[in-house]
């Protein structure tokens, strides 16, 4: 458990004693972890910024390969509490009545566009805002022109 996980895809999970690049000893627990975290991630709201929002997408692959070589005992920490973290989510979301998406869906791409659109005025901010300036030109006395000499 203090080691890291030597079980990989390109070893057929260690049966094949072969000598592997550093970056390909990517063993089965880190990547059950990369794959708990990009769902826990396409639970929450997509982020406002584009150049973010890419940040975060690349955010479970850069664990994935990072946590390969942590121990495995640890690696396997995380992806059980990503996993129950994921439970928590859905079932708060449920009780408070949002549905969860996990995967892609129409009102996930709406939602991406909205954010990705800005913030909006709310039509009822532009009523006020017309109201107002109605009120700032009546407490406002007309500017005179300039007196001649």
């Amino acid at each position: 458990m203090s080691a890291p996980d030597p079980t990989t895809f390109f070893n057929l999970n260690g049966l094949i004693p072969i000598p592997l690049p550093q970056f390909l000893q990517i063993g089965i627990w880190p990547i059950i972890m990369g794959i708990t975290l990009f769902l826990q991630q396409r639970m929450n709201p997509p982020a406002q910024d584009p150049v973010q929002a890419k940040i975060l997408g690349f955010m479970p692959v850069m664990m994935t390969f990072l946590m390969a070589h942590f121990p495995a005992g640890l690696v396997i920490y995380w992806s059980w509490s990503n996993t129950l973290a994921l439970v928590q989510q859905y079932v708060l979301m449920k009780k408070e009545g949002v549905t969860p998406h996990l995967f892609r869906s129409k009102a996930d791409k709406d939602m991406a566009a909205q954010v990705a659109a800005g913030p909006t005025i709310h039509p009822e901010l532009e009523v006020i805002e017309h109201e107002a300036s109605d009120v700032v030109k009546t407490i406002t006395p007309p500017k005179k022109g300039k007196k001649g000499r």
